[in-house]
């Protein structure tokens, strides 16, 4: 046998030991609607296209939904609150010590036996991972509807665990209307914390529900150290993302912008001129700054798909 297929032998061994482990933990109470389960509806509310799954965030909003996932939320909302107790146990779910273990074996068996250098670390996502960003898609999808949990939500939020879905469970209360946007913001975060990255990247994911949470937000990036220390200006990412009250918001970032007695780094001018697009015509006020910055080699990228979309064009 070349080494080769031993490879592909021993892959697909580790994989159907995986599987067996993972369809061995599913409930046997499935629900139905209109002939196929709730896990054939959360296997297609999950279909890759709009995926947030793994510990770990990215500064772009999801896209929008595709016609197959629509689908599958009105399956979930119809079979309803009868789904949550499936749902609040996968959101709790996490790898087995088996899992855990069988991942180190092929990774011995790769470097150790078959001499296969190890590449760059990729982030890659476990099993446990993609059940929880179902189950988190889900209970967005049911919206308020799913309020009854959102103490147990408010928990995983607040307790900081590391082996509570922190993640998962910011983003649904940022989609659960008022009482979950409350209680995902009515705590106080240490900056920069894992559970403020996630609350504000959930907020900046449900932009229409987040209107009112601008001062808030501004709050945050005024408070926000300055410099690296500061981390990444999620705040001003998410507040580009809602794109709302532009009277108040839109002065804040020139000013922010025009500030040359305490300049903001680099990565940051870029997210508040990205921000700035995002208003689109709301933010010309913006237009001769931004146009200053195009003649920047660092900026003329970001300024200049700024100006597209506030529909400036360069005579």
């Amino acid at each position: 046998m070349t080494r080769r297929w031993r490879m592909v032998f021993v892959t697909l061994f580790f994989i159907g030991v995986a599987w067996v482990v993972i369809y061995s933990s599913l409930p046997g109470d499935e629900l139905f609607y209109h002939g196929k389960s709730l896990s054939h509806w959360l296997d297609q509310l999950d279909d890759h296209a709009r995926s947030g799954a793994g510990d770990f965030v990215t500064w772009i909003a999801l896209p929008p939904e595709t016609p197959q996932q629509i689908e599958a939320a009105e399956a979930i909302r119809a079979i309803g609150t009868n789904a949550m107790p499936r749902l609040m146990r996968d959101l709790s779910m996490n790898d087995s010590q088996l899992f855990e273990r069988l991942r180190r074996a092929r990774q011995y068996f790769q470097e150790k036996i078959l001499r296969q250098p190890s590449g760059p670390r990729v982030e890659t996502v476990t099993p446990a991972q993609r059940t929880r960003w179902k189950a988190a898609l889900a209970l967005d999808a049911l919206g308020p509807a799913a309020q009854s949990a959102i103490p147990q939500l408010s928990s995983m939020v607040i307790m900081r665990l590391s082996s509570f879905p922190i993640k998962e469970a910011s983003f649904i209360l940022a989609g659960m209307g008022p009482a979950g946007i409350a209680a995902l913001t009515n705590f106080a975060p240490s900056p920069n914390s894992w559970q403020q990255i996630c609350a504000v990247w959930a907020i900046g994911q449900h932009p229409q529900a987040s209107t009112n949470l601008i001062p808030w937000l501004l709050g945050l990036a005024t408070n926000r150290p300055p410099g690296p220390g500061g981390g990444y200006p999620a705040e001003l990412w998410a507040l580009g993302e809602i794109h709302s009250d532009a009277s108040h918001v839109v002065p804040w970032l020139i000013a922010e912008l025009s500030n040359t007695n305490s300049p903001a780094p680099r990565y940051e001018q870029s997210v508040v001129v990205q921000a700035l697009g995002r208003y689109g015509k709301e933010a010309s006020n913006a237009i001769p700054l931004l146009k200053a910055m195009q003649a920047d080699p660092q900026f003329r990228w970001e300024a200049g798909e700024a100006l597209k979309t506030i529909s400036y064009t360069d005579p």
